[in-house]
């Protein structure tokens, strides 16, 4: 359990440098548009594993193993990608800020 959180650090950080080194680069409503996406996926990650949780605590067959087996990996997988990419978005829209006064 303890390799958890070494991945989820890297799912977080490696995207949010990323994304932070191209937002200086790129015109901010480019920007503004990654991060609306990502929140927007951000949102549909969430509301999947929490269905795919209380799915399986309705009924154990079928379809809430299926939802337990595909969304849950999924949702752990685009949670911190997402967080990582509105971090760094931000970050780099503040730094261009700063950078051209």
């Amino acid at each position: 359990m303890i390799f958890v959180i070494p991945l989820f650090t890297a799912l977080t950080v490696l995207p949010a440098v990323a994304v932070g080194y191209t937002a200086q680069r790129l015109p901010s409503s480019i920007t503004w548009l990654k991060v609306s996406v990502a929140a927007v996926l951000l949102a549909v990650f969430v509301t999947s594993f929490l269905q795919s949780q209380s799915s399986s605590e309705a009924d154990g067959k079928g379809y809430a193993v299926l939802m337990q087996l595909l969304v849950s990996p999924l949702s752990m997988i685009g949670m911190p990608i997402c967080v990582g990419v509105i971090f760094g978005a931000l970050v780099g829209l503040n730094r261009k800020s700063f950078a051209n006064g």
